[in-house]
């Protein structure tokens, strides 16, 4: 019995009552350990689990900061190159006024 021999019991109520409560004791700790192995394996691998799931979150945050940079950039060129075509309506326009102006 648990590597004691059964003429080493106790064979009086105490004793015997003695030998249960120390046995329990001894079997509620390793049940103890063992479901503290349990929730240690499981907190590891959702830590785990979170640090990638952060490692995620954070290169999906800087794709998007890198595509709104490049949305800024588009739309500045884009308001560069409308800006040049306005001036050069607007040389045009003045060359034609000037031309006009000259012919009265």
């Amino acid at each position: 019995m648990h590597g004691l021999p059964e003429s080493q019991l106790p064979t009086s109520r105490p004793g015997l009552l003695h030998e249960v409560r120390i046995r329990y004791v001894i079997a509620q700790t390793r049940v103890e350990a063992l479901i503290q192995n349990i929730r240690d394996a499981v907190y590891g691998s959702i830590e785990t689990a979170e640090e990638k799931l952060g490692g995620i979150l954070s290169m999906l945050g800087h794709a998007k900061d890198e595509a709104e940079v490049k949305r800024r950039e588009a739309a500045a060129g884009a308001a560069a190159s409308k800006a040049a075509e306005a001036q050069s309506k607007a040389d045009q326009l003045k060359k034609e006024a000037d031309r006009l102006r000259n012919e009265l």
